[in-house]
C-alpha cells in the first residue's frame, strides 16, 4: 500500500477537546449499555453488555444505511413501557471527533463521532455510515481508552509501513477497530457506595504483524477524506457551549421603542380611541 499520496494536511485528531447543534449530515444514535451478569441465558447486549442502536428512533438510519452490522432485535423494559434496539457487542469503527462533559452533580458524558464498518462477502471492511457512539459514567473512559489502546496496538506496524510522503506516521484513526465486548463475561463492579456491573469497552487486538494485514484495516482514501471533511463540518457540534457546560444561552428580545403621546393634543388623543370628555359611559 501507497501512502504517500495522502495529504497529511488533512489529518485530524478525533481526541481533540473542544444536541442543541446538530450536525448537518445524517448519523445513527448509539448507546453503551452495561451487561447484567443475572441475565446469562438471555445473553446479548442484555448479559455481556455492547452497543444499542434504539429501533424507532433510528428507522430512517436504517433505511439509509441498513440494518446495524451484526446486530440482533432486543427489548428492555423503561418508563414508557417496553422498547427495541438494534443490539451488538462490538462495532467496527474509525473514529473521528469527540465531545465530553464533566459537570458537577452529573454523570460524565461522552459522544464520539465516527464511521461504522461492516465486513462485506469478501471479509474486507467497508462503509456502513456516520455514527454518535455515546457513554456515561465509567464507561467514558472505558471508550476513551479503546482509542488509545488502538494507538499503542498499532504503533510500531504504522511506524514501518504507514507513513505520509513527508515521513510522519499515519495516525491510527484512520485504521479500522473493532470496539465492544469479546469473550467470556467478565464482571467489573463500580461505584463508591453502591457498586453495580459496568461492562468494560476494549478493541480487539487484531493481526497486524505484516504490511498486508495492516493494510487491511485502513479505511481507504475515500473514507480517509471523509473522515477530515466530517471533521470539520462538525466543529460547531463539538465546539457547542450548550452542551459542553449544561447553560442554555438566554437569547435577548429586541427592546421596541414605545413613543410616549402627547395627552394635551386631543387630537391625539382622539386617534388613539379615547373618547372625549362628553362621551364617557358612566
Amino acid at each position: 500500500m501507497d501512502f504517500q499520496n495522502l495529504n497529511e494536511d488533512m489529518a485530524v485528531n478525533p481526541a481533540a477537546q473542544d444536541d442543541r447543534i446538530k450536525l448537518p449530515f445524517p448519523t445513527a444514535a448509539l448507546y453503551w449499555r452495561a451487561g447484567d451478569p443475572r441475565m446469562k441465558e438471555l445473553g446479548g447486549t442484555k448479559h455481556f453488555g455492547g452497543w444499542n442502536m434504539d429501533f424507532e428512533k433510528n428507522s430512517d438510519i436504517v433505511e439509509d444505511f441498513g440494518v446495524l452490522p451484526n446486530s440482533s432485535l432486543e427489548t428492555f423494559m423503561g418508563d414508557d413501557g417496553e422498547y427495541a434496539v438494534h443490539g451488538t457487542r462490538s462495532i467496527i469503527i474509525a473514529p473521528i471527533r469527540t465531545r465530553k462533559k464533566w459537570l458537577k452533580g452529573e454523570r460524565n458524558t461522552i459522544q464520539m463521532l465516527c464511521l461504522i464498518g461492516k465486513k462485506n462477502s469478501d471479509g474486507n471492511v467497508e462503509l456502513w455510515g456516520p455514527a454518535i457512539l455515546g457513554s456515561r459514567g465509567y464507561a467514558v473512559t472505558y471508550l476513551l481508552d479503546t482509542v488509545r489502546e488502538w494507538q499503542r496496538h498499532t504503533k510500531d506496524a504504522r511506524e514501518q509501513w504507514a507513513k505520509y510522503k513527508s515521513g510522519k506516521v499515519i495516525q491510527s484513526w484512520y485504521f479500522w477497530s473493532f470496539v465492544g465486548t469479546f469473550g467470556d463475561f467478565a464482571l467489573n463492579m463500580k461505584g463508591k457506595n453502591a457498586k453495580s456491573h459496568v461492562s468494560q469497552a476494549r478493541i480487539f487486538k487484531a493481526d497486524i504483524s505484516t504490511e498486508e494485514k495492516l493494510v487491511s484495516y485502513y479505511v481507504g482514501d475515500d473514507n480517509f477524506s471523509l473522515i477530515n471533511a466530517l471533521y470539520k463540518q462538525a466543529e460547531d457540534w463539538a465546539t457547542d457551549e450548550e452542551w459542553l457546560t449544561g447553560v442554555r444561552k438566554e437569547i435577548p428580545l429586541p427592546k421596541k421603542q414605545i413613543s410616549k403621546p402627547d395627552w394635551t393634543d386631543e387630537s391625539a388623543a382622539a386617534d388613539m380611541g379615547v373618547p372625549k370628555e362628553g362621551e364617557i359611559p358612566f
